[in-house]
Formats: C-alpha cells, sequence, structure tokens
C-alpha cells in the first residue's frame, strides 16, 4: 500500500489536490478549482470519504482566484444547507480580517448597507458569471461570509487566527506529532503590504470608505476587489508550502507552490538545492512568470505536476516544459488532462520523457 496519495481533480485551468496519509489518517485539501470542480467530482469523493467515517484534517484556500477558490465556496454552500457532511477541521485562507496593519473600527449600519451598495456595482466578468465561475457576489456567498457561518474557530488556527504568512525565513508547523509538518514558503510580509497597498488604492478609486471596517461586509468587499485586482500581486500572495512526511524510515518532501514565485519561496528554504522531493507542484500552472529555467536545472523532483488543461492563457508555458525535460533531476511529468497542449509535442519531440497523465483531468500519483 502507498504512503501517501495525491488526487488531481478536473479544475481546468486550475488546482484542486486532495493528499491522503492513510497510515496517520489525515488528509489535506488544496483549493477546490470551479463550482463544476466540486459538483462534478470533488463532492463525491468527500462524500465517499465521510461514509468511512474520514474528514478533512486541513483546508488551504491558496488564494482568491475563481479557478481555486469557486470549489471551495461550492463545498461550503453545501456543507451550509447539509447537502453535504463532511467535518473540516482546519481552514488556511488569508481573509481581509487577517491581512491589514491598521486596527479595524465598529461599522454602524447605515455605513454597512451604503458599503454593500457600493460593492454590489463593482464590475466582474460577466462571461465566467454566466459559466457560474465567478465568486458568489450577487448572493454575498464569499468565502469569508460562509466560514464565519461555522467555521470561524477553525480559521487559521494554527497561526492563532492570525495570517498565515512567514519573514524573510520559512515558518515551520506542525500537524501530526514527529510525523507531518508544514514548512509555510509563501506569503511574506512583503506579498501581503503588496497586497495591502493596492486594496488601499482600489478603495480610493472606487470612493469607499479607507478605514477598515470590524465587519463582514468588509470581507465581501475584500474578495469582490481581488476579483478585480492585479493578478501578479494576488498570485504572489499565494499561500505556498513543504509538507514533510514520516513515514517506516522514510522521509517523503512535497512541495506545493501555489500560484507564487518559486524563486521567492525556495530563497526561504534553506538547502532547497539538495532535497530530493517526492513532487512538485510546478507554481501557477507552469507559467514562465513563475518559475526559471535555471531553477529547474536545480531542483531535484521524482515527479513534477501540472494541474491545468492547458487553456487558459495557454499553461503551461513550453519554455517551463522544456527546461523540465531537461532538468537533470526531474525524473517524471504528470498532466492530469492528457488532452493539455504540450502533451503531444512533448511525445513527439521527448518520445523518451516519462509523461504521465490523467483521465478527464482526475489523476491519481502514488507515493
Amino acid at each position: 500500500m502507498s504512503e501517501v496519495q495525491l488526487e488531481l481533480f478536473p479544475a481546468l485551468g486550475g488546482d484542486c489536490i486532495l493528499i491522503s496519509f492513510e497510515e496517520i489518517d489525515y488528509r489535506i485539501l488544496i483549493d477546490g478549482g470551479y463550482k463544476e470542480t466540486f459538483s462534478n467530482t470533488l463532492a463525491s469523493a468527500l462524500k465517499a470519504l465521510k461514509a468511512e467515517g474520514k474528514g478533512i484534517d486541513l483546508l488551504v484556500v491558496t488564494h482568491v482566484d475563481n479557478d481555486h477558490i469557486m470549489g471551495i465556496i461550492g463545498l461550503f454552500q453545501a456543507l451550509k444547507i447539509q447537502e453535504i457532511e463532511i467535518e473540516i477541521r482546519e481552514v488556511w485562507y488569508n481573509g481581509y480580517r487577517h491581512l491589514f496593519t491598521d486596527s479595524k473600527q465598529a461599522v454602524s449600519a447605515v455605513l454597512e448597507k451604503s458599503l454593500s451598495n457600493e460593492i454590489g456595482k463593482i464590475d466582474f466578468d460577466d462571461r465566467e458569471a454566466q459559466q457560474g465561475k465567478e465568486i458568489g457576489y450577487s448572493q454575498g456567498e464569499t468565502l469569508a461570509r460562509l466560514l464565519v457561518y461555522a467555521w470561524e474557530n477553525v480559521w487559521n488556527k494554527k497561526f492563532d487566527g492570525k495570517a498565515a504568512c512567514c519573514q524573510k525565513e520559512s515558518v515551520s508547523v506542525e500537524l501530526v506529532s514527529k510525523l507531518l509538518s508544514v514548512t509555510l514558503l509563501n506569503p511574506g510580509y512583503l506579498e501581503l503590504q503588496a497586497l495591502e497597498s493596492q486594496w488601499n488604492a482600489f478603495r480610493r478609486k472606487k470612493c469607499l470608505p479607507l478605514k477598515n471596517g470590524d465587519s463582514v461586509v468588509y470581507e465581501h468587499c475584500f474578495e469582490r476587489f481581488l476579483g478585480n485586482a492585479d493578478s501578479s500581486v494576488t498570485n504572489q500572495s499565494s499561500i505556498a508550502f513543504m509538507l514533510t512526511y514520516m513515514a517506516k524510515g522514510k522521509t517523503y518532501q512535497l512541495l506545493f507552490l501555489g500560484d507564487a514565485s518559486a524563486e521567492r519561496c525556495l530563497e526561504r528554504l534553506e538547502d532547497w538545492k539538495n532535497i530530493k522531493f517526492d513532487c512538485i507542484k510546478l507554481p501557477h500552472h507552469g507559467s514562465k512568470n513563475n518559475i526559471t529555467k535555471d531553477t529547474l536545472d536545480q531542483l531535484q523532483a521524482e515527479y513534477l505536476l501540472f494541474s491545468t488543461d492547458g487553456r487558459k492563457f495557454d499553461h503551461p508555458d513550453w519554455e517551463v516544459v522544456e527546461a523540465a525535460i531537461h532538468a537533470e533531476h526531474c525524473s517524471s511529468l504528470v498532466f492530469n488532462y492528457d488532452g493539455c497542449h504540450v502533451v503531444g509535442h512533448i511525445r513527439e519531440k521527448y518520445p523518451d520523457m516519462a509523461v504521465l497523465t490523467g483521465k478527464e483531468g482526475y489523476f491519481k500519483l502514488e507515493l
């Protein structure tokens, strides 16, 4: 039996990854893709876990992009109405309440209503709304509002209800004593400060109150802002981390880079060039803006994971794929979509390269 199982779910151009450590009965869910990711595949997987008496020990929402968060919103909507029942024991998600330096002030009912009306006027992508992919603005069902409903006490619990972040160096968090730990590599304070700067500029542009209020309406406003923000800033604020797991005398090390910069994350990880990773989920679906050839040349990994169908922004970039192929210490490339545009090209140009592909966006990797 394998010690670690990773399941990549059909998330189109996004991420939805379930990691299971069977011996210690522990599961981590990273992001949820779009709503159809949840309704078509993830929901049934979670129901099966519930039927076995299992839950999700840690849910990580790396950042607010529709292709990462919409399935999670679908999950919590389903949990709220008891359409699905599974225990979520901890959530890591950096929301409005965690991020800003000034104190949050009480807000009157009049201001709340005024702010809510203004939020409703903020534009979003109508095309994605029609496909059910945008954040649930019209219902006010943002992730923050759903978490406040019943999961507030487990929200960033390991960080005492503050932001999941690090400084110049990584932060280590023990999940299961002496067996499973997380090394948090992103975001750092600089990434969160950049996000705060954009948040303030957004409010000035929209003529919204510049003081931060202590109200879930501000959480709603902040997630709406993230849907309009510069993606280079929101992506760089992604939660990224390394998992270290000890089982039967072997150490497993798995790297998940969200949509962050690989270089910025790795500079916080001491001696990363000497770590033999069992797998690495490449940042931002293999974008050349998030990882360089030089970094790939120095990485050691048994499996490099590409989570994308290749349609959104043509990820992964061929430069990244080819650099991964030529990386001396990286063995296999994994694509959850067999139809991803680069897969056929790899097989034609590099027939000896080990390429593993999923079926209709689902791939299961056993370590």
